[in-house]
């Protein structure tokens, strides 16, 4: 801002001498205002938006690292799964083995009735548990692909 103003003044005294005294005095005057408040608001807001742009990329970074941590848990919990599953059907052989030869045992009467119903009970619960790795295995593969949007 720039302000401009002129003044003019004329006295005439006569304080007790015998020639008067006459004073003209004429001024002319200007102001420059600079608004240093202003450009120190504007540098502020400059490291502001520094500031929000630096924390948006780390917030991003963030949450892509996060993304990326639980992608492979889901990944791990998928391949934990099949494992299970894989050993299931292991206990499910090898308890249909001991099955087949508490049965030519309880025929041949080298053993008895109660052993080969513990093996059944031991093939069935074998199957129990294969289902419930199978169930586990989807549940988790469909966890994996909600969360890599397959």
């Amino acid at each position: 801002m720039v302000v401009v103003g002129a003044a003019y003044v004329y006295m005439k005294s006569d304080l007790g001498r015998l020639p008067e005294t006459k004073y003209n005095f004429g001024m002319l005057f200007a102001t420059v205002s600079v608004p240093l408040s202003g450009w120190w608001g504007n540098s502020h807001a400059i490291k502001k938006k520094r500031l929000e742009v630096q924390q948006a990329v780390n917030t991003r970074q963030e949450t892509s690292e996060l993304l990326l941590t639980q992608m492979q848990h889901l990944q791990n919990a998928v391949t934990e799964a099949y494992q299970q599953t894989l050993l299931a059907q292991e206990s499910i052989a090898v308890a249909e083995e001991n099955v087949r030869y508490n049965e030519e045992h309880y025929r041949a009467g080298v053993s008895i009735l109660s052993d080969l119903l513990d093996a059944q009970s031991l093939l069935q619960q074998s199957r129990d548990q294969y289902t419930e790795a199978a169930t586990g295995y989807f549940m988790k593969v469909s966890e994996y692909e909600k969360a890599t949007g397959r």
